[in-house]
């Protein structure tokens, strides 16, 4: 990496040199940021650059486990607070903008959240943080790694099947799903979590009609080794204990060369689910283990390559529903009816410079196993649904982009191949027989390209297209009910898509940094082939989406900071798992959606130390019902859909002592009404719930002791109105929030 710097404020240099790294680069003392420095001309790591900087500006480097930051020379050895504000003056790059686009003047809501690992409130850092976090972010509850995600109230149903999905994930670039539920990956040693609200399809095609998620981890250091390991225990009220642990570590095998990254953990997450027919307690514990690998090589000057792999095994031993009208966590079945997400990733990224232009390639393969068993009361006793799934995904992406004064601009091409099988068995206690097997194959060849340019003074247009073409294929086999067959020899279908997604965006940027934007985006997903009373095709879906929003300061940088969207969608074709005659979920369309969406957020910092949040959305959505659909009943609501949310924060940090900072946090959440599903028969009433929960740490160089605890009321409220997807169960269960759970923990930097 190479910087040319002309004389001037530290401020300055840093602002330059976080933009580049991507990196979170600041300090808490304005007066450091003023400090003249003169002219530079360096070459190097970041951290050399760094130190360089130091030394000119008579400073002190404090490496910190998500950030750099500059402190007085004569400061103690440990800064105040663990974790520090970016500087004021510094951008936020928003990585998901594929052109290191500063969050300020994105046209679009944006969340960016860092330091999960002591954000967490009583779990490890996962999905669950997020949702906890943003409003907007809405989940279904069948069981870890069998979720689906929602955001900004894009909504199709509460089955995860083999359509994609409806927010993206991605780790860096890789996508990380296609046909398969949230694979929930454990946040741990991550750098910033993205949570952008859609449609993005112009940048990320099909799967992020309602938006996406983009995890950012910590890259390898190629200067120095660290590392930190910790542990935890956390009890569940009305349940057992749990626990977790791990460890990261950096090792530069070649300095300023070669660096490897190393991440592992392991957690059991205790059950407080118990089953009166077995007579068993806290049934629906949930192990979950997994790592990290990350090798990075520094091939030329300004050129990296990266090499790695993330695996994740989720076992959950049961469901976590109860019965109605059962004693408080309560419900009777015959077995176990466990569930599993078993998710495996390698990628490769190349990025580099080339003639003033930033290349970066991303090729990346994901196999996810997944799959759910559950008690089928319906046709006879000691029947059981089995379903068992598998996913392949390999991805491909080269980009071209450029950031200058004026703007900047992407293009890219990505090739993406998929296939999904969906095998589903139904029978006799352990045994049941394969009664479907559908194979969904997929190929999404795309080019696409955006650019924002100033068009004059302080205001900026940015426009973008993508053109895909989707080639897709299924094939059925051993398509039966559970007393007749419904196809006796395979069928196939095949098709070609096209999409054409073009987006549109301007923004004004006042004074004070405030910025007021208005935005228009697609989505789309291709079809593909599903079993109902038979086999059929469900067509391809898209949604059309307007949004206005203002934007002043920056979440946790600025004193004042606050956003405000509103948006409308319509949603053509929509796709959504309904139910068939025997209960077993199938892919169908289901007539056209209108949404309407405004949502708000507010930070201040009271004073020194203190800081408020407030945040929340309301959202409303109408459905208009195929005819097949509608002779059914009412069928007029969108299932999960949730009509409003909010989420109120308090935090409070400093220093008692030389070496002990301590931080203090509260969080109140409420999650408002929506229906399990589509039509009179699933339209069950779910959430409406409020949670409290709360957070502190106190450093004992070199360690953190944390306490942390969620659901502090002990709210046992329906979060979800079911726990099995047959029909016929549907009014008669459901899932409760996980009661009061408080961790005790103890981390150390090393």
């Amino acid at each position: 990496m190479r910087l040319d710097l002309p004389p001037g404020p530290l401020a300055t240099a840093v602002m330059t040199l976080a933009s580049m790294a991507h990196a979170n680069i600041g300090s808490q003392d304005p007066g450091i940021l003023a400090i003249p420095i003169p002219a530079e001309h360096m070459s190097g790591s970041l951290a050399s650059m760094l130190d360089r900087l130091a030394r000119q500006s008579h400073t002190r480097l404090v490496r910190l486990p998500s950030a750099w930051q500059f402190v007085r020379a004569d400061a103690p050895r440990h800064v105040a607070a663990p974790k520090p504000a970016p500087v004021p003056d510094a951008p936020i790059i928003v990585r998901a903008s594929k052109r290191n686009a500063p969050l300020r003047d994105e046209p679009v809501e944006v969340v960016h959240l860092t330091g999960l690992e002591r954000d967490d409130f009583g779990a490890a850092p996962d999905t669950g943080t997020l949702l906890g976090q943003v409003p907007t972010l809405v989940s279904t509850h069948w069981g870890n790694g069998q979720d689906k995600l929602f955001l900004r109230g894009v909504a199709d149903s509460s089955f995860a099947g083999p359509s994609p999905a409806l927010v993206g994930q991605y780790v860096g670039d890789q996508r990380l799903t296609f046909s398969a539920p949230d694979p929930d990956l454990r946040l741990y040693d991550v750098a910033s979590v993205e949570i952008l609200e859609g449609p993005q399809g112009t940048l990320y095609g099909d799967g992020a009609l309602g938006g996406l998620v983009r995890i950012e981890p910590n890259p390898p250091e190629l200067d120095r080794w660290r590392g930190s390991a910790w542990a935890g225990v956390a009890t569940t009220s009305h349940g057992g204990v749990g626990g977790d642990g791990g460890a990261v570590v950096n090792l530069p095998v070649v300095r300023d060369k070669l660096g490897l990254r190393l991440l592992g953990y392991d957690s059991l997450d205790a059950g407080y689910i118990n089953d009166s027919e077995r007579g068993l307690r806290d049934v629906n514990a949930a192990h979950t283990w997994g790592g990290r690998a990350d090798l990075r090589a520094r091939v030329a000057d300004g050129w990296t390559v990266d090499a790695g792999g993330i695996v994740q095994h989720i076992d959950n031993r049961d469901a976590p529903y109860a019965d109605v009208g059962a004693p408080l966590l309560t419900r009777s079945s015959d077995v176990a009816q466990p569930s599993y997400n078993h998710i495996l990733t390698a990628s490769v990224v190349i990025d580099g410079d080339v003639a003033g232009l930033k290349l970066r390639s991303t090729s990346g393969f994901v196999r996810n196993d997944f799959g759910q068993k559950f008690e089928e009361l319906t046709i006879a006793t000691n029947y059981h649904f089995e379903s068992v799934n598998q996913s392949y995904l390999i991805s491909h992406e080269t980009s071209l982009s450029k950031s200058s004064n004026w703007g900047g601009w992407v293009i890219g091409l990505s090739y993406i191949s998929g296939i999904n099988d969906n095998n589903i068995g139904l029978g006799i206690l352990e045994s049941p027989a394969q009664i479907e097997f559908i194979r969904n194959k997929s190929t999404d060849i795309t080019v696409y390209g955006e650019i924002e340019r100033k068009i004059f003074g302080k205001l900026s247009g940015t426009v973008g297209a993508r053109y895909s073409i989707f080639s897709l294929s299924g094939e059925a086999i051993d398509l039966q009910a559970p007393f007749h067959i419904l196809v006796a020899q395979p069928r196939y279908a095949t098709s070609t898509e096209r999409a054409l997604l073009p987006s549109a965006a301007l923004s004004y940027a006042f004074g004070g940094g405030a910025t007021l934007f208005a935005r228009y985006g697609q989505g789309f997903r291709p079809g593909g082939l599903t079993a109902g009373q038979d086999l059929q095709h469900f067509e391809a879906d898209s949604i059309h989406t307007f949004e206005f929003g203002m934007r002043r300061g920056v979440a946790k940088v600025d004193t004042f900071a606050v956003s405000a969207t509103a948006s409308t969608s319509r949603w053509r074709n929509v796709q959504a798992d309904l139910l068939n005659g025997q209960g077993l979920p199938y892919i169908a369309n289901i007539g056209n959606g209108q949404l309407i969406n405004l949502n708000a957020t507010l930070t201040l910092r009271v004073r020194q130390g203190w800081s408020l949040g407030a945040s929340g959305f309301v959202a409303h959505s109408h459905l208009s019902p195929t005819p097949d659909l509608a002779v059914q009943g009412d069928a007029s609501a969108l299932p999960n859909v949730v009509h409003d949310g909010e989420t109120l924060s308090l935090d409070h940090w400093g220093r008692f002592a030389a070496d002990r900072d301590w931080r203090l946090g509260l969080r109140v959440q409420h999650v408002g009404h929506s229906i399990f599903g589509v039509g009179p028969a699933l339209a069950v009433p779910q959430g409406d719930y409020t949670t409290l929960a709360a957070g502190g740490s106190v450093r004992f160089a070199p360690c953190d002791v944390l306490v942390d605890a969620s659901n502090l009321l002990d709210n046992h409220h329906n979060a979800f109105a079911a726990g099995t997807p047959l029909a016929g169960l549907v009014r008669q269960q459901i899932t409760p929030l996980r009661p009061r759970t408080i961790r005790f923990g103890v981390q150390r930097a090393f």
